[in-house]
């Protein structure tokens, strides 16, 4: 069995410090926090099997969710913002795959249910902000999925999602809009699509084929952050990473070059609480580290210097800290000034 370890947005929470660090328990090859930072969702090997399973952080219980000996690969779980239902997808055989399926496991039910299959492969999926739907990409297809069982297909085509990161999707905080990659032939854009009506808006342009692009809406609504760069570049040199914060009309845009860096496809971009700062992993080499961005411009700081930084996962409410987890366990790290 194959496991790709893949980040998912999570809400911002507190976090009792004293809690931490975390260790990720023997064959766990990536954790998910639950938002209330009780569970621990983890996707490697239980026993003699593989899959994923869900443990509690403080006691005894340990709740298999799937666990199968080979064929299946799981992949892009999420918590539910209610931290009571957890979201992943698998598929079947080799990659590129077959038999996608968006699959939720209840928590208070301890049961798995398919929530949707997809026609094509699953690149990702997002939460709704009030946890009654997602975002599904099928393929170059955007759907939304209810948990009641609705389902409709926002665009037909073009959606650009690279495979496995649902992080190139993000919704406002009202849950009205979202934002998202599509290819205009070659090169990628980035647009809105506002719900209710399925109107259509360019936020970013680029004549870039080989652009990634990171968006993350601001916790008051009114701004949207882009981390983009240049995905599987050979050539050190042709590296470029750059921040662009703009109104979430799309006006007043302002754009840093993040020089030095390297792009981590897999990587989250978070705002603070106070909307002063942007939390993102850069890699430098095979190092992977931390960096804090001001939004109004400035010079970045980076955050943790061990290199060994396997994802951002969310701020503390305070914005006095960010949660990250290693590939041995689940960290605070003090912000500090």
């Amino acid at each position: 069995m194959m496991i790709c370890s893949c980040s998912s947005q999570q809400p911002v929470s507190d976090e009792p410090q004293s809690a931490y660090p975390i260790p990720l328990p023997a064959g766990c090859l990536e954790g998910f926090l639950s938002p209330d930072a009780r569970w621990l969702a983890c996707l490697g090997t239980l026993g003699d099997e593989s899959g994923i399973w869900v443990q509690e952080v403080e006691g005894d219980r340990v709740i298999p969710v799937v666990l199968e000996s080979e064929g299946s690969n799981y992949h892009s779980l999420g918590w539910a913002p209610d931290g009571g239902t957890l979201a992943s997808i698998s598929f079947e055989g080799l990659p590129p795959g077959r038999d996608y399926e968006v699959s939720l496991f209840s928590l208070a039910a301890e049961e798995s249910t398919v929530l949707y299959e997809g026609a094509d492969s699953i690149r990702g999926m997002r939460w709704a902000p009030g946890g009654d739907s997602l975002a599904v990409v099928d393929g170059d297809r955007l759907h939304l999925v209810g948990l009641n069982g609705s389902h409709e297909v926002l665009l037909e085509e073009d959606v650009a999602l690279h495979p496995l990161s649902g992080n190139g999707l993000t919704w406002s905080p009202d849950g009205h809009r979202l934002v998202f990659p599509v290819s205009v032939g070659e090169p990628r854009e980035l647009r809105v699509l506002e719900l209710s009506t399925l109107e259509e808006k360019v936020l970013w342009p680029n004549s870039d084929g080989r652009a990634a692009f990171i968006p993350s809406w601001s916790l008051d609504g009114q701004r949207i952050a882009i981390l983009k760069g240049r995905y599987l570049v050979d050539n050190p040199s042709e590296e470029r990473v750059s921040l662009v914060v703009l109104d979430a009309d799309g006006s007043h845009p302002m754009e840093m070059d993040l020089a030095g860096a390297a792009f981590e496809l897999g990587t989250e971009l978070l705002w603070s609480p106070d909307g002063t700062q942007l939390a993102t992993t850069l890699r430098s080499g095979a190092e992977v580290d931390v960096w804090l961005m001001p939004v109004e411009g400035g010079t970045p700081r980076q955050l943790t210097e061990t290199g060994t930084v396997q994802k951002i996962i969310r701020w503390t409410t305070d914005g006095e800290a960010v949660l990250i987890s290693t590939w041995e366990a689940i960290e605070v790290i003090l912000v500090g000034s």
